[in-house]
């Protein structure tokens, strides 16, 4: 008697999960397709479109396009703001020696995807156009090395900063970190961080900025087995830079 209630118990709760997470995936469609709508012709969520054409499914849409989107309130006045990633749709697989359409992805030809510009938009307070923009921080899919796209997505952080995030190389990796954040009037590169390092004997170095403040904190690492040596100095605090002056890796020092 107590297995069958058990057994009871345990579907009643997978069927509350699935209606959960149904509910919770529709929601996410509906929200993507409203970014979408407020997209012009030719552009889409970022990796979206690439992700169409290589065959992927609603399901990987739907997962891809919400790593692209933040909803999050930045200026503190209790409406909803979002930020989005966008690009403009990559063409259909050109050909390297003709420069031509060519049908279908075929590895064994000289079939390649042209992936178009991205750009980092924030609608603010229910806006139907971007209010801030960036076209020089957010790499394409094609900058990656060997892991392909190095686009991580949009996440905020405790303090409510926006945190855009790249990961990439191949026996070296790579990876950075943009700390953006709404102060007063603008959005600010308020923090940088970068890491680098190389999978053969697993040593790592990695620098943190605070803009704010001007604390550098670096580590390094000569090998996987070794102890990691932080170092921390300050630079002069200097005026910060706005979202749509960003270049893609900014200088720290």
């Amino acid at each position: 008697m107590k297995n069958l209630l058990f057994k009871n118990l345990a579907l009643s709760a997978v069927l509350v999960l699935s209606t959960v997470m149904a509910r919770a995936q529709d929601q996410d469609t509906a929200r993507i397709a409203a970014v979408r709508a407020l997209l012009p012709t030719g552009v889409d969520i970022a990796q979206t479109a690439a992700l169409r054409l290589n065959g992927g499914t609603a399901e990987d849409d739907v997962a891809v396009a919400k790593t692209n989107i933040l909803i999050h309130d930045f200026d503190g006045n209790g409406v909803t703001d979002m930020a989005v990633i966008v690009e403009a749709d990559p063409k259909l697989l050109i050909d390297y020696d003709e420069t031509k359409p060519c049908d279908r992805v075929d590895y064994d030809t000289n079939c390649y995807m042209s992936y178009g510009k991205r750009k980092l938009s924030i609608y603010m307070n229910g806006a139907t156009q971007p209010n801030f923009e960036n076209e020089s921080a957010v790499l394409g899919a094609d900058e990656g090395g060997v892991f392909g796209d190095p686009l991580e997505g949009l996440t905020v952080n405790k303090k409510g900063s926006l945190m855009l995030s790249f990961y990439g190389g191949s026996a070296w990796r790579w990876g950075m970190t943009f700390t953006i954040q709404f102060r007063k009037d603008n959005f600010y590169l308020v923090g940088y961080s970068d890491n680098y390092g190389w999978t053969g004997d697993l040593r790592w170095d990695t620098s943190d900025t605070n803009f704010l403040t001007g604390l550098i904190i670096k580590t390094h690492q000569k090998d996987g087995d070794a102890p990691i040596r932080t170092v921390k100095s300050r630079v002069a605090v200097k005026p910060l830079v706005a979202l749509k002056d960003i270049q893609d890796r900014p200088a720290s020092e």
